[in-house]
């Protein structure tokens, strides 16, 4: 596992109460001590494991993002070239698959937003004095768990049953 990481410079972190809540009210009137999800506790024991990949079932992750590229799951047998190099059925499937729009990139005009902010949270690369800090981004060693990008949703319509199935069998297939 990645060494403990105590303070990490991330400019947002301050920010962050879900993550550490001081009870400033600054951030909130209503703010509370202790109301986060301790993630100090945590990072004393480990603040991540680059071995550890998370699926985001979500809109998709923009992996460009800079406190998340260096947090992207990549498919080793992949190469962007418009072909499925690994023959599992998905071609140029290189940090994910958008399963709602049958591409492998994310909706350049719809599906970023929450599913960068959610993969954010979990894996955004701590002390790398940018942005965010996250729940298991690492030490700024690249040491945090790999994020790959499952899209499920697409704008305006539902998400069928068949989608979000295939994006669980392709992430439980993909480690």
């Amino acid at each position: 596992g990645s060494q403990e990481v105590k303070d990490p410079q991330n400019p947002l972190l301050q920010d962050q109460w879900n993550l550490i809540n001081t009870g400033d009210k600054a951030i909130a009137a209503t703010a509370v001590a202790g109301a986060d999800v301790g993630v100090k506790d945590a990072w004393s024991l480990c603040a991540g494991d680059p071995r550890i990949v998370v699926a985001v079932f979500d809109e998709g992750v923009r992996v460009s993002h800079d406190d998340l590229k260096d947090a992207m799951w990549v498919n080793p047998g992949e190469t962007s070239n418009g072909k499925d190099d690994d023959n599992n059925g998905y071609a140029d499937d290189i940090n994910g698959y958008n399963f709602a729009e049958g591409k492998s990139r994310p909706s350049a005009s719809y599906g970023h937003d929450h599913g960068t902010h959610v993969a954010g949270t979990i894996a955004a690369v701590n002390n790398n004095g940018k942005g965010v800090s996250s729940i298991a981004g690492g030490t700024g060693n690249k040491d945090g768990v790999r994020i790959m990008s499952c899209q499920i949703f697409k704008e305006g319509s539902k998400t069928a049953d068949q989608t979000v199935a295939e994006a669980f069998i392709y992430a439980a297939d993909n480690g």
